[in-house]
């Protein structure tokens, strides 16, 4: 009973928090992303298949190079503009060179370090910059993620019969995608006309069907990663079940397509 309390206060906690970083916006809702991606960032340097220990030094490296990636191009506008090399450069550098000074930190690490870090970057800077933009954008894509995730569990519960992937995520249905995609399209579509408006309703829901489809990609991708180092569950060090990443694998890539496909929507 203790540890689900513990589970339920630190969530509740966290979403409060989230919530008033949100209606707040500017510099505290971005320090604030700061802060929870080093816990994102800490559970994937904990994973142990994926690549040999890494040196404290590179790990401190690898934070400097994620908040650097993280705080470029402070406007929103940036979105439209993308953001310089120079970060992407100085996380090329720092994160080989080290290979030459240790024998333990070999070049497959340095390139699953670089890897992480842009990956992690790109989605954590984009979540900043779509606030900034323009933060009723930011909540469309997080219901995606949110109502897609919802309604396909729940569907998959009451009709899934057909396993969506066998090998990477045995619990998760082709009709609890396809509910999940249906659902968080029409929703969020809806919500995207009524709050942010359109000039073209039929281009709102082609882009709500095809982000809806891409969260549930997203959320097959980390579960592939999860299988790959023989864990149900990412570890956080926080008083939760399994880590943060477990609830948040379809934003992170919705997120950075979201800033790819932009220019077509």
């Amino acid at each position: 009973m203790k540890k689900i309390n513990k589970e339920l206060v630190t969530w509740v906690s966290m979403l409060g928090i989230f919530i008033i970083l949100y209606f707040i916006g500017g510099i505290p809702f971005s320090i604030g992303i700061g802060l929870f991606s080093i816990f994102i960032y800490k559970e994937l340097i904990d994973l142990k298949l994926s690549h040999n220990k890494i040196p404290f030094l590179v790990v401190a490296i690898g934070l400097i190079c994620l908040l650097n990636i993280m705080y470029q191009n402070f406007d929103g506008y940036s979105l439209y503009l993308g953001f310089s090399y120079q970060s992407i450069c100085m996380t090329l550098v720092l994160l080989l060179l080290p290979t030459l000074l240790d024998k333990k930190y070999q070049s497959k690490d340095a390139f699953y370090m670089i890897g992480m870090v842009i990956l992690l970057g790109v989605f954590f800077n984009g979540v900043i910059l779509l606030e900034s933009f323009n933060k009723y954008l930011l909540l469309y894509l997080i219901l995606i993620a949110l109502v897609g995730d919802l309604f396909a569990w729940f569907i998959g519960k009451l009709i899934g019969k057909h396993k969506l992937s066998k090998n990477i995520s045995p619990n998760k249905t082709v009709e609890g995608a396809i509910g999940g995609v249906v659902m968080a399209s029409i929703v969020c579509a809806t919500y995207y006309i009524i709050v942010i408006g359109t000039e073209s309703i039929l281009t709102t829901i082609v882009m709500s069907v095809v982000l809806a489809i891409i969260a549930q990609v997203g959320d097959l991708l980390f579960s592939k990663i999860k299988r790959e180092n023989d864990l149900k569950d990412f570890e956080s060090i926080l008083p939760i079940k399994g880590g943060i990443l477990d609830y948040i694998d379809s934003f992170v890539i919705l997120i950075i397509s979201y800033i790819w496909l932009i220019k077509f929507f």
